[in-house]
């Protein structure tokens, strides 16, 4: 609203924005002229090496983002920290294959990654000690920014709130119960990791290892032992099937 501009037209602008940069891209010169944008002939440079284009990520919060993500055919972005419990995920998954399937795309040769925040220490109890107030911290502190309290749910945008009432109230022994942290010693780490990879199907995983001001000597040594205990037991790990496809449920729209 301070920029004036509607933010229930953030969709439809999004979406000229990645037509554009793939034209940009793939063409070397942007002739485009859409309801938000408008551009003549104007060259780019330097073009980039991968044919026709690089590979295009999409980070992903609602259903429709997930479904619009396969749809372009982008690799996908998503994360447990913002509301997305191990049982969502499985159909935000199942939303993004579909997306894929319905627009033609091979679902094979797309990745998954899952930011992740991840902790680790000697033992469960000591890495909890040390993660504890600093995770709670940052909970409480983006409920107050992510949605005001009382504000009217903007299209699209619902799931702010829903996060908002979740992240004020939530404490730390819930968040990793429930698997939106993961945090305990590198064998329940690696154990956690195991699950959540089978879960969200994730190809590359993105550790969240820094936040709430804690300090850098404990960040070092969580990464040094995700690195030397962790890392290793996940190399071979794969990502579940693909799903398949209701002829029926690829005709359904949301």
């Amino acid at each position: 609203q301070r920029y004036g501009i509607d933010q229930t037209t953030t969709r439809r602008r999004f979406e000229e924005c990645v037509d554009i940069i793939r034209m940009a891209w793939r063409d070397g010169v942007v002739d485009f002229h859409g309801d938000y944008y408008d551009f003549n002939d104007v060259p780019v440079r330097p073009s980039p090496l991968q044919k026709p284009q690089p590979p295009m990520w999409m980070a992903c919060l609602s259903q429709e983002t997930f479904e619009m993500a396969g749809a372009y055919g982008h690799n996908l972005l998503m994360g447990s920290v913002f509301g997305l419990t191990l049982e969502l995920a499985v159909a935000r998954r199942h939303d993004y294959y579909r997306g894929l399937a319905r627009a033609g795309h091979d679902p094979t040769d797309k990745q998954i990654g899952c930011l992740m925040m991840v902790y680790v220490a000697d033992t469960k109890e000591k890495a909890e000690a040390e993660y504890r107030d600093a995770c709670q911290w940052y909970f409480n502190t983006i409920a107050k920014y992510v949605s005001v309290e009382g504000d009217v749910p903007i299209k699209s945008y619902e799931m702010y709130n829903a996060f908002r009432d979740v992240a004020s109230a939530v404490d730390f022994d819930t968040l990793n119960e429930a698997g939106y942290v993961v945090c305990g010693s590198p064998d329940q780490v690696v154990e956690r990791l195991t699950e959540a990879q089978g879960i969200y199907g994730m190809t590359e995983l993105l550790c969240w290892t820094r936040l709430g001001g804690l300090d850098n000597d404990k960040v070092l040594t969580s990464m040094e032992l995700m690195r030397d205990k962790v890392f290793p037991c996940l190399r071979d790990l794969s990502p579940p099937p693909v799903p398949d496809f209701d002829p029926a449920e690829l005709e359904t729209v949301i």
